[in-house]
């Protein structure tokens, strides 16, 4: 197996390349980082291109193809990190492609997002141990392949974050507690995300036409923690709101892409969402049953808890061997 790394500019990507010196496996690095200097270099040469083109991998951080402009690099009136991340990965993945080479992108983390829930942190990057998704070309559960099911990582994950008090309960045996007189609400993503499938404000005008021709609930908007959504004629939250606080007024969750989508299910909030969704295989994704909710069962819970376990992987767990027998069974279930 041949690789070849972009960047690294990740925990993820720099542990893989300790493991793969240390292993001796057949690797190329393309360093580029945020900086001044690195804007007026060529990204590549042909020597990058070649080896870009008989690697049977390339691996990245972060995500790409975002058409926001705050996401559109410039060099004087958009030098923002974000931006540059965004378009340099775009082009780099256009080169994959081009040589039908694959993509293994390192990007935030999924499961272990709920330890904030439990801690009542600000944010999940305040929690330790840290971790990782890993997907085999692109980041979302619709598009991207990710590690089988077929090892009990669940267990690794509680063992590993057993000082979250009274997590393995919910996770072994899931039980729903939604306000069944509680209301609806719609979760908005940031503006500029390209993992959103529809700009916002679209996906809480069609949501809310879609919900009011089946009941009259009352609905509220949480945008984003980061964003500064505020739709006009809606019941906009605090972006500050705590998914811990407001789980507890909530009958259920509507979702775009949003990786809420941990953090509400394990406080036992149903959720619809869309097809790009991690949680698209619940059951829930069909506005016209919304007086009709689907709660799946606790032993189909925990498996699908242990299949998220299998999206992220610990920073630690990135120099160890064992991540290259990980990647080689994503790329064989790729083919």
């Amino acid at each position: 197996m041949k690789i070849t790394v972009i960047g690294p500019t990740s925990a993820g990507n720099l542990g893989l390349c300790e493991v793969l010196q240390r292993k001796g496996v057949d690797h190329h690095i393309i360093p580029w980082k945020h900086e001044e200097k690195f804007f007026k270099k060529p990204l590549l040469t042909a020597l990058d291109l070649w080896h870009i083109q008989t690697s049977d991998v390339v691996t990245l951080f972060g995500t790409w193809n975002s058409n926001n402009h705050n996401r559109k690099w410039h060099p004087v009136t958009n030098t923002r990190r974000q931006a540059f991340v965004n378009e340099t990965n775009g082009f780099f993945v256009g080169i994959a492609k081009m040589y039908n080479v694959p993509v293994l992108c390192f990007e935030t983390a999924t499961l272990s997002r709920i330890r904030q829930t439990i801690s009542g942190r600000t944010h999940w990057k305040d929690e330790n141990p840290k971790y990782y998704r890993m997907g085999l070309n692109h980041w979302t559960y619709d598009k991207a392949t990710f590690l089988k099911p077929t090892r009990d990582r669940l267990e690794k994950f509680i063992e590993t974050n057993a000082q979250y008090p009274d997590m393995h309960q919910q996770l072994l045996g899931h039980r729903w507690r939604n306000n069944r007189q509680g209301k609806i609400c719609i979760f908005v993503g940031l503006e500029n995300d390209p993992t959103s499938t529809m700009p916002g404000s679209q996906f809480v005008k069609t949501s809310v036409e879609k919900i009011r021709q089946y009941t009259d609930r009352e609905i509220v908007i949480k945008p984003h923690p980061l964003s500064q959504f505020h739709p006009d004629g809606y019941n906009v939250l605090s972006n500050k709101m705590t998914i811990k606080k407001l789980s507890q007024m909530l009958y259920c969750a509507v979702l775009d892409n949003s990786t809420s989508i941990f953090e509400l299910t394990y406080m036992g909030i149903p959720c619809f969402t869309t097809k790009a969704n991690f949680g698209y295989k619940l059951g829930n994704n069909d506005l016209t049953k919304i007086n009709d909710i689907y709660y799946e069962t606790p032993e189909k819970m925990r498996e699908w808890y242990n299949e998220m376990a299998n999206t992220e992987f610990l920073v630690y767990e990135f120099r160890e061997d064992t991540i290259l027998d990980y990647i080689e069974e994503m790329l064989n279930d790729n083919t």
